[in-house]
């Protein structure tokens, strides 16, 4: 995952920033751009420890790049673990490359959220299946209660289906068969 550093606008008074790095070493070496942009060279420190004590480090090399001149490469030698940079900045320049890598993690996190959302989706139980199954069966009729409702709203009652339809116990009425005539109401 990439690591942004937080950016410093420009005060409006020009007072400068004071910045305090705590930077690992490792092999002996460090070599690499420090956090913030517009830095005045001659307040660089190394020390050992926080805030400007400890053992002062002097065996470190600061170089610009014509094409970054806003940019410092630091590199220290010593044998500790771990060193503090300190330094003053009016603030950061933002460059192409900051909106490149913050779009490159932004991609990145759809892409992460892509994958995890369908690995939910793939290892949903069967029942939700079953549910979308349900919901094609169903046309996705969102309104399916009123649907439903309405339908049986429309069947006969027992009174109408009593005077449309002949019952069991007629037909079954002295055990004889009906004939189509008494079927249809005559006698």
């Amino acid at each position: 995952m990439i690591k942004f550093n937080e950016k410093l606008n420009v005060r409006k008074d020009k007072q400068p920033y004071y910045i305090e790095e705590l930077i690992e070493i490792k092999n002996n070496k460090y070599e690499g751009f420090l956090a913030h942009d517009n830095i005045t060279i001659d307040t660089i420190n190394v020390y050992s420890g926080s805030k400007l004590t400890g053992e002062k480090i002097n065996s470190y090399v600061i170089s610009i790049d014509d094409e970054l001149p806003w940019k410092v490469y630091i590199s220290i030698n010593t044998n500790l673990s771990t060193v503090y940079v300190s330094y003053e900045t009016i603030g950061d320049t933002v460059e192409a490359e900051d909106i490149n890598e913050l779009q490159s993690a932004i991609n990145e996190i759809y892409v992460n959220i892509d994958k995890k959302v369908q690995s939910i989706i793939d290892s949903a139980p069967e029942a939700l299946d079953t549910l979308k199954e349900l919901a094609d069966a169903l046309n996705n009729d969102s309104n399916f209660a009123t649907t439903i409702t309405n339908k049986l709203a429309e069947k006969l009652s027992k009174q109408e289906a009593q005077e449309i339809y002949v019952t069991k116990a007629e037909v079954n009425s002295n055990n004889k068969p009906l004939t189509w005539g008494q079927l249809k109401g005559g006698s």
